[in-house]
């Protein structure tokens, strides 16, 4: 996720990912991106359950999934 740029995703089942809360989402991510460490929160919505989750991180720690 750090190196995600800040911005609106869809999250897919087949985009290689496997540590998203869903099969299906919206991400929306923001951060600090100017020191190279990517500092930043994320929420994602989930697609048909309407499930909300928060993570935050850098590039060296993640705090997983917490749903809202």
């Amino acid at each position: 996720m750090s190196t995600l740029k800040n911005g609106v995703y869809w999250h897919t089942e087949n985009d290689g990912n496997l540590n998203f809360p869903s099969k299906y989402g919206i991400i929306i991510k923001f951060g600090y991106e100017g020191d190279g460490y990517g500092d930043f929160d994320a929420l994602f919505f989930t697609h048909v359950t309407g499930d909300i989750y928060r993570c935050s991180g850098n590039k060296t720690a993640f705090s997983g999934w917490v749903k809202l």
